[in-house]
């Protein structure tokens, strides 16, 4: 695909079209123009995709409304996955495409114990077991292209069996070790709804994660 300006304009206008959808899912206009701005940072040339840097490039005073946005802004991140995962199918998949599904986890290192799910255990991107969070990820890949789709964060056994580790921290009661018990079962709510008249939709699991510690020969 060349960069022509009409390849850009396209893209502007399936951003827009995009972004459309997912205005429902801010009931404040403010909120509404500050994820529009994260999405333009983090799809722009921006080394480091953190807060201040994507404030700056944003021409932004200061990192506060984005860390507001992420951190205590009231805003409905299910929806607005939803509007991004009919968006990608509808995008990726041709007309009588069966996609793929293709789950997978990364671990995110962390020195403290306050982070919800945090302890050690085996992280993929170290190689070996560390202190960290694993989350779980959903990606659709079709004959159009591939998109992260949908996400979880795993909660170790020792979490779901102590309750109080959650005293301090945002901590759902909602979360189980459903979330990857060896990845044979993904919870309903990670999973799209089949699409009507498309053949089956295949699903491939890259884990191998069994309670927060690797499987035999990870």
């Amino acid at each position: 695909m060349g960069m022509d300006a009409a390849t850009v304009a396209r893209w502007e206008e399936r951003f827009e079209q995009l972004t459309d959808a997912s205005g429902p899912c801010f009931k404040r206009q403010d909120l509404r123009r500050q994820a529009i701005g994260d999405l333009q940072g983090l799809l722009g040339r921006v080394e480091r995709k953190n807060s201040w840097p994507l404030s700056e490039y944003l021409g932004c005073e200061g990192p506060y409304g984005l860390q507001r946005l992420l951190g205590r802004a009231s805003w409905d991140a299910d929806r607005s996955r939803d509007v991004l995962r009919a968006y990608a199918r509808r995008h990726l998949l041709s007309e009588d495409e069966p996609g793929v599904w293709v789950i997978d986890e990364t671990g995110f290192l962390k020195k403290g114990r306050q982070s919800v799910g945090v302890q050690r255990q085996y992280s993929g991107p170290a190689g070996r077991i560390e202190n960290c969070q694993i989350g779980v990820f959903l990606a659709l890949v079709g004959s159009r292209g591939r998109a992260l789709v949908d996400r979880e964060l795993y909660l170790p056994e020792s979490w779901c069996r102590d309750r109080s580790k959650g005293s301090g921290t945002f901590f759902r009661q909602t979360l189980s070790l459903s979330g990857l018990p060896g990845l044979k079962k993904v919870p309903d709510p990670f999973l799209p709804a089949p699409r009507p008249a498309a053949g089956r939709v295949r699903t491939i699991r890259t884990g191998s994660r069994r309670c927060g510690r690797p499987a035999r020969g990870a």
